[in-house]
């Protein structure tokens, strides 16, 4: 719902302000707690995102320190249905969805909430869900009023836009002068950049607006591009004659007031 970086931090993140939504498309977590010190991680998916596997170890040894769990295994299964490489969080809702999982297993989600800026800057946002502002690295969350009954239409360009890439290349056109950071919460310091780097994004945003859309915007880093509705029907409308011109896919969604919903809570299961 915006995206802005205003620079590079000494820690080697970006100093951002972003709003976060949550919207009703999601990743099915499967986290069960074994009395084993055996660890597994099960990605249902035709693509991984980059050094998942390596990085969601990474999480699960050091949230279960945190909660006191270290003599402990555990077993993930993800079932992906976020798109990669889409700027829609789908990593960051991994990891803010074990993260939660686990906190719930454990009674100890205020503790891994204070871990959650370890694995991403949008984690922190993730796992607090709804609507939210996020300002320093991702870390600083503000759960703002609004954002009830909205409907989302995403296009889904066949591109996949790398994250630390393309905030590398933002930070050097904003340094060459070659960029203009986003004026207000809802724009997005990526989208000029976006579009002339990816011709099939520079697409959707004008395939939108030709099919009666108001603000067209990108989503995070990219690729996904989307358009907010007051009423389904208007998303619909709009994204259907998107993807009828372009020939991309696209999904229809509502907002949700939060992040995740408990499918099973039972026999040390928990799923986000």
């Amino acid at each position: 719902m915006g995206l802005q970086v205003l620079g590079h931090r000494e820690d080697g993140f970006h100093e951002i302000v972003t709003q976060l939504q949550s919207i009703g498309i999601g990743d099915i977590v499967d986290v069960q707690v074994m009395e084993d010190l055996d660890r597994k991680v099960e990605f249902v998916s035709l693509q991984a995102p980059k050094d998942w596997s390596v990085r969601m170890g990474l999480l699960l040894d050091k949230a279960m320190n945190e909660i006191g769990w270290s003599d402990q295994g555990v077993r993930v299964r993800i079932e992906k249905q976020i798109p990669i490489g889409a700027g829609l969080g789908g990593s960051g809702a991994d990891y803010a969805g074990v993260l939660r999982c686990l906190g719930i297993l454990s009674g100890k989600e205020t503790v891994l909430q204070g871990i959650s800026s370890s694995f991403g800057s949008d984690v922190p946002g993730m796992f607090v869900g709804g609507r939210n502002l996020c300002q320093g690295r991702g870390e600083l969350v503000k759960s703002l009023p609004g954002g009830e009954n909205l409907w989302f239409g995403v296009l889904l360009p066949p591109v996949c836009c790398d994250t630390e890439h393309m905030y590398r290349e933002v930070e050097h056109h904003a340094e060459s002068g070659g960029l203009d950071s986003a004026s207000t919460m809802e724009g997005n310091d990526f989208e000029i950049l976006a579009r002339i780097m990816y011709p099939e994004i520079d697409q959707a945003f004008q395939a939108l607006k030709g099919a009666g859309a108001g603000m067209v915007q990108l989503s995070g880093s990219g690729s996904a591009v989307f358009v907010v509705a007051n009423e389904e029907k208007q998303a619909a409308r709009c994204l259907e004659q998107a993807c009828q011109q372009t020939g991309y896919s696209g999904i229809l969604c509502d907002s949700k007031k939060r992040g995740y919903s408990i499918l099973m809570n039972e026999w040390g299961v928990a799923k986000r």
